[in-house]
């Protein structure tokens, strides 16, 4: 998976006002927005995903492989713009040693193509066949992810903070 890492800073407010909320209700507000922000992003790499003619009229035939909780995977050719996900963790126990997750990481949003190992291929090329790359640019594209993740930031913060209030 191509990843692409962009570091914010300056947002100390924001910062305060999510440690404000308390440790879960702020790190599940945080990975909300971070999931809101990403969403741009994932149109853009599945309207970019490439598709042959001859997947749009008949499908080649299906590669099955087992998934990890044991349940049977169709991936075939044409289920590239399908397999194009949004996918989040939250480090709830702020373990350093999870995997992915660095010193004072809270929650991780990953797009991307997952389980189809041929989308690389088609990201880089082969010897054989020249290289289309769809994700690339949908990440290069995608600068106003860091502006929507600000507006959202402060969105989902009151919210959070009105939840808070009805409770108590």
């Amino acid at each position: 998976m191509i990843e692409s890492e962009i570091d914010i800073s300056g947002l100390k407010q924001l910062e305060a006002a999510l440690l404000g909320l308390g440790a879960e209700l702020g790190a599940k507000t945080l990975r909300t927005a971070l999931r809101d922000a990403a969403k741009p992003i994932h149109q853009k790499i599945k309207q970019n995903a490439p598709v042959s003619p001859a997947d749009s009229q008949t499908k080649v035939k299906d590669i099955k492989s087992l998934s990890k909780r044991g349940k049977s995977l169709t991936v075939g050719s044409g289920m590239l713009k399908d397999r194009v996900k949004i996918r989040s963790r939250m480090n709830k126990k702020s373990g350093k040693n999870r995997r992915g997750f660095k010193d004072g990481d809270v929650a991780i949003v990953s797009v991307g193509v997952h389980r189809a190992y041929y989308a690389y291929f088609i990201e880089y090329g082969t010897s054989e066949r020249g290289a289309k790359p769809f994700i690339r640019p949908a990440v290069s594209e995608s600068a106003k992810a860091v502006s929507l993740f600000k507006t959202s930031l402060i969105r989902r913060i009151e919210l959070a903070r009105r939840k808070l209030v009805k409770k108590r």
